[in-house]
């Protein structure tokens, strides 16, 4: 088995011993790094519609939008309702007593439905004082307050992690008096202050640093320097691993039971897909199939693994077929 050491120009290139900028060009293992086709940038030039189905589409949008009989809409079995302000009932009395103006037609002219309007002024003849009276809502008187919930955002503030046991002894610890059960500051959390328990993404604690945000800013300032341009010539690359096994890790259960998902016992082989897109639209992408990983015994002593996932020798395998389809068309000459 030969080897092969790349080594780096200087200007983010990466060459061999000799200088070549090309290291796609060396051989690899076909058959043990093997890829198959899913879709190609030829296929989706082929499934992409026609230039005469846009132009029969759009005059047939432009034929709908000249006859207003083509389009209908559905009518609705909800009923809208609309509110009416304070303003807008001072405005109606103002026309009915200043302009002495029947109900009807100062409903009209404020565009207010006859049918309120004539509501509002039989209720003024019964009771003057009920037109303008809001009706106060019913119910127990709150238990937290603003100084509560400033409590409870400085706790989260300080550990995202908080149970809402430990908020609960925070608030008991701050102030004496209060009786509130779990389930009011659970509700208290989620609407006053606009909170909510939710699966946690783990960050290292260099991710939002200065130096690390400083970083970033001086590599995109040394790429803005260049010729590269993501809507012209530039490829992006993925891969994606799976098996038919996994499962979302979140569940729903009934309340007061665990979320249990039952899983297979061992699991199953991994599947790799690997794929390029660009500006042009979809260039390669390729699939690695799941293979049993095999024990050769080449000398006692010695067994050699293969690996079951995808290698570094896959990845050169799809960057060299991606290459070759680029290749084929003339506006990826400069990508």
């Amino acid at each position: 088995m030969s080897f092969q050491i790349f080594y780096k120009d200087g200007h983010g290139n990466a060459v061999n011993e000799y200088g070549r900028p090309e290291p796609m060009d060396y051989n690899i293992d076909e058959e043990r790094y093997a890829l198959e086709t899913v879709s190609s940038h030829t296929q989706y030039l082929h499934n992409q519609p026609q230039e005469n189905n846009f132009d029969v589409g759009s005059v047939a949008d432009e034929d709908a939008k000249d006859d207003p009989d083509v389009c209908m809409k559905e009518s609705s079995s909800k009923r809208a309702y609309t509110l009416y302000t304070d303003q807008d009932k001072a405005r109606f009395f103002k026309l009915v007593f200043e302009k002495a103006m029947g109900a009807s037609a100062a409903a009209k002219q404020l565009g207010i439905h006859v049918r309120v309007a004539q509501r509002w002024a039989q209720l003024y003849k019964t009771d003057p004082d009920s037109i303008f009276i809001k009706h106060k809502k019913t119910g127990r008187s709150r238990i937290l307050h603003e100084e509560h919930k400033q409590v409870i955002l400085q706790c989260v503030d300080e550990n995202l992690s908080v149970a809402l046991e430990q908020v609960m002894e925070q608030l008991l610890q701050k102030f004496q008096d209060p009786k509130v059960s779990k389930s009011s500051v659970n509700n208290f959390v989620r609407t006053e202050c606009n909170l909510l328990l939710k699966k946690a993404q783990f960050q290292s604690v260099d991710r939002n640093s200065e130096a690390k945000i400083q970083e970033r800013f001086d590599w995109i300032h040394r790429w803005e320097c260049t010729d590269m341009d993501f809507r012209t010539n530039c490829v992006f690359l993925d891969e994606s691993a799976f098996h038919i096994n996994l499962k979302r890790s979140m569940a729903w259960s009934k309340k007061g039971l665990p979320a249990v998902v039952t899983v297979p016992k061992t699991r199953t082989q991994t599947t790799t897909i690997l794929g390029a897109i660009s500006a042009s639209g979809l260039i390669k992408c390729s699939l690695r199939l799941p293979q049993p990983s095999a024990k050769k015994r080449k000398r006692e002593g010695y067994v050699e693994l293969t690996s079951t996932g995808a290698a570094a020798g896959h990845y050169f395998s799809f960057l060299k077929a991606m290459m070759d389809e680029m290749d084929q068309y003339p506006h990826m000459k400069w990508y």
